[in-house]
Formats: C-alpha cells, structure tokens, sequence
C-alpha cells in the first residue's frame, strides 16, 4: 500500500472512530500535503482545534509526510490537559514509529506536564519494549525522556 492510501485509510477509519459535525470534517487534512487545510486550521482559536486532537495526530504518524510538522506546531499550541489521552492511546499502539515521534516531538517539548501522567507507559517501553520499540529509538526515546525528568 503507498503512503496515500495508508493515508486514505487512516483518514476513513479516524473519521469515524469519533463522530465530528461536517464543519469539523471539512478541517481535517484528507492528504499528506493537504496545506490548504493545515492553514484554515492555524487560524482557527484552540477551543475549535480541541475537538480534532486524534484526527490530527494521525498526521504525526510519520514525519517525512510533509504537513507532519505543521500539525505537531498545532498540537503542542492546543496544551498538554488536552493532549494527554491521544497521546495516551498513541502510545498502546503497535505502531513503534508514531510512538518515536509522539514522544520526541510531543511529550519532550512538554516536559514535565506530560511525563508524570504517562510515567507508566513510558517506563514499560523503556524497561520492556519490544523488537520494534528497540528498532525504531522508541525504547531509547523513553528512556532519555524519564532520565531528564527525574
């Protein structure tokens, strides 16, 4: 599968894991250069960018995608109270690589809001992680994430 229709896939299967009014839908990114609405969403007050937090984490899954960093600039302006259940759930996937990501580029720049309330998960993958949680620096990542906050 080529990194648009993972996309597409991503895209359905978020959509409809938390219902959003069309207004919101008509926010989301539908692709991974999806500028036109990564700038409506920069404009938009954070109480209207709450309500997208785990549609817009799918777009951290990967930062090679080009509007990767945009939307994690987004994300970190909505707050660690609003971030912490989707980073949460990121962080019980199977996915090594999103795992990374979200640590280095979420949790890390909340330091230390975030890691006291993700303490257990973050010290499993960093005393137990597993073959691609090692392969991929999310191990390492926690690690050096739960050394700097003590």
């Amino acid at each position: 599968m080529d990194d648009r229709a993972t996309v597409e896939v991503l895209y359905r299967d978020v959509t409809r894991a938390v219902h959003l009014s069309d207004e919101e839908l008509a926010l989301l990114p539908t692709e991974k250069g999806d500028f036109e609405r990564v700038e409506l969403l920069e404009r938009l007050p954070i109480d209207q960018l709450r309500p997208l937090v785990r549609h817009l984490m799918t777009w951290i899954q990967d930062t090679n995608w080009p509007i990767s960093r945009r939307i994690n600039a987004l994300l970190l302006r909505i707050g660690p109270v609003v971030l912490l259940e989707p980073v949460r759930e990121v962080l019980a996937t199977d996915d090594a690589i999103w795992k990374t990501n979200t640590i280095r580029d979420l949790v890390e720049p909340q330091l230390p809001n975030l890691v006291e309330r993700l303490r257990g998960a973050l010290v499993r993958i960093a005393e137990a992680p597993s073959t691609s949680e090692v392969a991929e620096g999310t191990a390492e990542a926690a690690q050096e994430i739960l050394a700097r906050s003590g």
